[in-house]
């Protein structure tokens, strides 16, 4: 769903009259319409975003971008094996609207195009060593978070230029990441695995940290260097950069989180983070950041919602007053 509108992205599972999963269908609540149906792709359609100005499809080895505003198509990229997870698009339609995405042979490298002007790659990030399995774009789209199939360093890259300013440690154990968001001003990262833990990480605390220990003290500044070279030559090169670096100091771990979920933070409320998972549980936490800690204060399963008020709320109540197309 287009997050502040009514617009709704629908892929068949399976080919059911005017629904397939070779089309999109751009559903409209207010007007409880079909806005636009796609023409019929080559493959299945894997990955479908949308924003205000916006459109990304992704099929197995083609990036279609359209304009949401006439549905018109501004450039198709051939691409290989796009998968979920891996293809993302900015939520800011003013400036940094990017297109992010790592293919199956691309080893660790991210691709980035401007959605405004989607003609060339504009920078090309090598994020890790070992194949992307996540990427997620904070809300201004200034920033980029990448984790690897291993899932043990999470790395953060500042856009356009694509500089790496800083690096998280998760684990020393490999995990599957099932996702990973910016808070609402992109100074914190939470993610969350099939271990069952939940990571916070302080993005500004840690950018200050770098720039501490770059001001070494005690030692002269030639000894410092010596001491970084020759860490970086015995730990293996996809760790080079942790040097130093700690994990997350905020965690919370349990069994009800270990199944598939997504976990972000609450709007603007940082102190406040939610998870939902694959088994209908809506999980929401508050977070201590004095006492460095994440408590669980209810759960709920989404079978249990209509317990709680049995009015379905209309339309109108639910959603914004216009649509963003024309």
């Amino acid at each position: 769903m287009l997050h502040n509108s009514n617009l709704v992205l629908l892929v068949g599972l399976r080919q059911y009259d005017d629904f397939s999963p070779k089309k999109i269908n751009l559903y409209s609540t207010k007007k409880n319409k079909i806005l636009y149906s796609s023409p019929t792709f080559s493959s299945d359609i894997i990955v479908a975003k949308i924003n205000k100005i916006r459109m990304i499809i992704g099929e197995k080895n083609y990036l279609h971008i359209y304009s949401t505003g006439d549905m018109k198509i501004l450039h198709i990229y051939e691409i290989n094996n796009i998968s979920l997870g891996k293809l993302i698009l900015s939520n800011n339609i003013n400036k940094n609207v990017w297109v992010c995405f790592s293919s199956s042979i691309d080893e660790g490298e991210v691709k980035i195009y401007d959605a405004l002007y989607p003609s060339t790659i504009k920078i090309q990030i090598k994020a890790h060593k070992s194949p992307i399995l996540k990427l997620s774009l904070s809300d201004k789209g200034d920033r980029l978070a990448t984790c690897s199939c291993k899932g043990t360093i999470i790395r953060i890259f500042s856009l356009p230029k694509g500089e790496k300013i800083c690096t998280f440690k998760r684990g020393i154990k490999p995990a599957f990441i099932f996702s990973l968001n910016f808070s609402k001003n992109s100074d914190k990262l939470l993610i969350s695995c099939d271990n069952g833990m939940i990571h916070l990480f302080d993005i500004e605390e840690e950018i200050e940290k770098i720039k501490d220990e770059q001001q070494p003290k005690g030692l002269s500044k030639i000894m410092y260097r010596s001491i970084v070279t020759l860490a970086s030559k015995i730990i293996p090169s996809d760790y080079e950069d942790v040097f130093g670096v700690q994990g997350s100091e905020i965690n919370y771990y349990g069994n009800d989180v270990k199944i598939s979920n997504i976990v972000a933070f609450c709007e603007n409320k940082i102190k406040e983070a939610f998870c939902f998972g694959a088994d209908g549980n809506f999980i929401k936490f508050n977070i201590d950041y004095v006492n460095k800690k994440m408590t669980k204060e209810y759960c709920n399963n989404i079978k249990d919602f209509k317990l709680v008020d049995n009015r379905a709320p209309s339309i109108n109540d639910s959603f914004y007053n216009e649509d963003y197309i024309c």
